[in-house]
């Protein structure tokens, strides 16, 4: 488990010990591997998540050309457009840490290729 989420496994033992609090790469991984962030951070709902099916509305993320630069900074608008509209909905007042950490891990999981709506799951889990 610690190769797949890329710590040594002295820093695994150290998050099954709760030792150390697992790090976002790690967390944006368990979340690709199907794993419920939430159940992870704080025990409650399922320890999976169902597959999430691509929705029509993952096109504008699946469509990036990823390799260009275009295509990174357009990664990097939906990213914070992303973000934003789940501190709107929520009505969240957080630090502009905080805020550019989310940013940080929801342009890691757009880049991963997951769908929309799990991109968003996340979002909301991390800025509560």
């Amino acid at each position: 488990m610690a190769e797949k989420l890329g710590v040594s496994l002295r820093t695994y033992q150290s998050y099954e010990r709760d030792e150390t609090d697992i790090g976002a790469a790690a967390l944006c991984r368990l979340l690709a591997l199907g794993h419920n962030v939430n159940w992870i951070l704080s025990g409650q709902g399922a320890e999976m998540l169902e597959a999430a099916p691509v929705l029509s509305t993952d096109r504008q993320l699946s469509e990036v050309d990823k390799g260009s630069q275009h295509g990174q900074r357009e990664q990097l608008r939906l990213a914070i457009q992303l973000v934003s509209e789940v501190i709107a909905n929520n009505r969240l007042t957080i630090s502009p840490e905080k805020h550019a950490e989310i940013i940080t891990l929801v342009l890691e999981l757009i880049q991963e290729g997951l769908p929309q709506a799990t991109v968003l799951r996340f979002a909301s889990i991390a800025a509560a």
